[in-house]
């Protein structure tokens, strides 16, 4: 998380160029698909569902007393708004209730009103939704293995694995498709995680059928602590590092690598699910 600073450079609003400046789309498309609006702090707010492949949030090009981006700072000390363009330092007071709610502030993107070198007011222009972010997942798959910490005799330290993730980019879930059953890739049968000797271990963490939820934390545990979530069946989750609001409105956000780790105390437990992110293949078992 960066500290909060007083003083910032001044936003270079009109000195921008075309060349410099990121993609926009009009102020009414900012995302890819844009959701039902929703009211934040009394505004009627329009929502992101699903990110441009570019640059995932388009924001408009700045006037010289207009910017958007969003706010970062601590509780109760001088923050800061940020965009593309520039930073510069906001007046006192200015954007507290964003800032003082660490989900919001990690959600949310503002309109700014400058005036003599500083933001004299915001107001939200642009709420992301959990779906923009899960939906980077829909109809991927991630393969790779699932690593234990410590298994017993029997358990290997590694297990191939391939999770599917649904094709819906709304509602995203995954599932292991080798968790019952062998399934072949690239010339290769790998064995269903759930064999005689390692079924009991296994479930204790990803449950009976391998599957998972998957959900989005803005701010799970301080500002800027964003992480996207699996969800076991069984109760454990495995969380992996998320995007910030500085990286979505500066480029893309589409992870190629994840590194799942398990939320809690992973000693004699699968600790970790990683691997790389592609297109959703067709499962193919071994027999």
């Amino acid at each position: 998380m960066r500290a909060a600073v007083a003083v910032v450079a001044v936003l270079p609003l009109v000195l921008v160029s075309m060349a410099q400046a990121a993609p926009s789309g009009g102020i009414d498309t900012p995302c890819l698909r844009m959701g039902s609006p929703v009211s934040v702090l009394g505004h009627v707010t329009p929502t992101c569902v699903q990110f441009h492949a570019d640059t995932a949030v388009h924001a408009p090009l700045p006037t010289s007393t207009t910017a958007y981006g969003y706010l970062e700072g601590a509780m109760g000390a001088v923050h800061t708004f940020h965009s593309v363009y520039g930073s510069i330092s906001v007046a006192n007071g200015v954007g507290a209730k964003i800032i003082n709610s660490v989900s919001l502030s990690g959600r949310l993107f503002v309109r700014a009103t400058i005036a003599a070198g500083e933001v004299t007011a915001v107001e939200p222009w642009l709420y992301i939704n959990e779906s923009a972010v899960t939906s980077v997942y829909a109809n991927k798959q991630i393969t790779g293995r699932a690593v234990a910490l410590a298994p017993p005799a029997g358990v290997p330290a590694s297990m191939w694995m391939r999770i599917a993730f649904a094709k819906d980019a709304v509602d995203v879930s995954g599932r292991i498709v080798n968790y019952q059953i062998g399934v072949k890739a690239h010339g290769s049968c790998h064995p269903a995680m759930l064999s005689s000797s390692t079924a009991s271990f296994v479930r204790q963490t990803l449950g009976s059928h391998g599957d998972f939820t998957v959900s989005w934390s803005p701010a799970m545990h301080a500002p800027g602590d964003s992480e996207v979530v699996l969800q076991t069946s069984r109760g454990p989750s495995y969380m992996t590092r998320g995007p910030i609001l500085s990286e979505i409105i500066s480029g893309s956000w589409a992870p190629a690598e994840v590194s799942f780790v398990i939320h809690g105390n992973p000693v004699g437990t699968i600790a970790e699910l990683q691997g790389s992110v592609g297109p959703r293949t067709t499962v193919v078992p071994c027999s």
